[in-house]
């Protein structure tokens, strides 16, 4: 029988969908590996209805001391190898792939009461997806190196990432032989991860053959495509005060042709200071037009919302100075402008669920938008997602408790990872890599490269994608 056909049979049994389930799986298994099958996710605590395909999570050792966790969605069609397959990380450097599967293109979304439910918009419709945790101290993803959290940078992260396709194929050869090939995509820093793991792919033979093209969304390419357009972004929005953006006019500190190399001490100086209005109570700066989910009191706010450039040089005194010095200022900032240390502040990376007042303060602002978008978006899905994966039988389902049976403390981003990223990579403005990419002489025939920046995103800003993207070489 043609499984879709007993699908839609069984759909009408609603008692009978487990029973399904397990028979879906069952039915396509004489392909799959003996590693495949021992990561097959059969069902997951809370979850609202059955897997709508086969679903498998689990460690890619991609060296003796080094294991990447993945989850792995089939295509939710019949015929899943005529459907590409999909790679996706998340930025940082050091978040999660998680983010992106449970926050945003994934096929499950976590509800407020730790259940799952499936999500309509998925990206499982049209390609199978593969969710990456890297490098190895990201999320489950872990190291039994501890001299490697002090050497993380954007080649290391490239040539992991290579071993983590080698080991994903071999743990999956049926993928190594569609003819539809596999794409990469990130967003965020995932624009300095595809373009150097791309060229990477370019030159490994097997690989190659089947590359067929990148993805990164809001990439960040360079300190201006971030940092300095975050502040344009927040001067645009009217954000800032005058008086303050004047200053920072006046030193030239506002243009994008900046490189972070040789950015001005009074020009970081500024910028902290502007782009601390993009932070402001009840704004998320990662979408800066939407609703937030609100916990934390001010001044934890304050010690959390250091910029990513000096978070990442916090492995030197200087650094560590430098984040004291931006603490306090912050702090100050909020005293100059009334604003309560009490005050519920948004955070986009913590772990505790939203208060009462805040869940009553969001129905006002989605009723009050009406957009469907609106109506369905729900700025507290992040914190969902880590109340979730930290929980006991949630690791178990996903076969990531470490070798002696203990849980991992699960976070959106690593601050061990980000904090000892290679300062001087962070700063090197990858651009060039996309115009090598269009002219290399190895470019699989067929290869596409897409760039997409959504407006709302103030940290990595589509004024800044606009900046670079016509300066690459060979861009249709």
């Amino acid at each position: 029988n043609n499984p879709m056909n007993v699908y839609n049979a069984i759909m009408l049994h609603k008692f009978t969908l487990l029973l399904f389930s397990n028979y879906f799986v069952q039915l396509h298994c004489a392909h799959y590996t003996n590693g495949a099958i021992n990561d097959r996710v059969s069902s997951l605590p809370g979850q609202r209805t059955p897997p709508r395909s086969n679903q498998f999570s689990g460690f890619l050792n991609i060296s003796s001391t080094k294991f990447i966790h993945y989850y792995y969605f089939e295509a939710e069609v019949e015929n899943v190898m005529e459907k590409p397959l999909v790679f996706w990380t998340n930025g940082g450097p050091g978040c999660s792939g998680l983010l992106g599967l449970f926050t945003e293109f994934g096929p499950w979304r976590p509800m407020e009461d730790e259940s799952i439910a499936h999500n309509p918009y998925s990206w499982s419709s049209l390609a199978s997806l593969v969710f990456l945790e890297q490098p190895a101290g990201v999320g489950f993803s872990y190291t039994t190196d501890d001299s490697l959290q002090f050497a993380w940078n954007d080649f290391r992260a490239a040539t992991d990432n290579l071993l983590t396709l080698k080991a994903f194929f071999k743990r999956f050869p049926e993928q190594a032989t569609t003819s539809n090939g596999f794409y990469i995509a990130s967003e965020s820093y995932g624009g300095h991860y595809m373009p150097q793991l791309t060229l990477q792919i370019f030159n490994d033979p097997e690989l190659r053959k089947r590359f067929k093209g990148m993805l990164v969304g809001n990439p960040f390419t360079s300190y201006a495509a971030g940092s300095i357009a975050m502040a344009n972004v927040a001067w645009g929005l009217q954000l800032v005060p005058g008086p303050l953006w004047e200053s920072f006019e006046s030193h030239t500190c506002e243009v994008l042709s900046h490189s972070g190399y040789h950015y001005s001490d009074i020009c970081v100086k500024l910028l902290d200071e502007v782009n601390f209005y993009a932070d402001l109570p009840r704004l998320n700066p990662y979408a800066l037009e939407f609703p937030t989910c609100s916990t934390n009191s001010g001044s934890e706010k304050a010690s959390q919302s250091l910029s990513r450039h000096q978070l990442l040089l916090s492995s030197s005194s200087q650094a560590k100075m430098q984040m004291k010095n931006h603490q306090r200022m912050n702090l100050e900032i909020m005293k100059r402008h009334g604003l309560s240390m009490n005050e519920t502040l948004p955070s986009v990376r913590r772990e505790t669920k939203p208060a009462p007042l805040s869940k009553a303060l969001i129905k006002r602002d989605l009723k009050t938008l009406g957009s469907q978008l609106y109506r369905e978006y729900d700025p507290c899905t992040e914190d969902y997602t880590v109340a979730y994966l930290n929980k006991q039988e949630v690791q178990e389902a996903l076969h990531v408790l470490r070798p002696d049976g203990s849980q991992t403390k699960w976070a959106v981003c690593s601050d061990s990872v980000n904090a000892y990223w290679s300062f001087s990579d962070y700063l090197a403005d990858t651009t060039s890599l996309y115009s090598t990419i269009l002219s290399h002489s190895k470019r699989p025939k067929g290869f596409r490269m897409l760039v997409y920046s959504g407006d709302a995103d103030g940290v990595c800003a589509t004024i800044g994608t606009q900046h670079w993207i016509y300066k690459v070489k060979g861009a249709e």
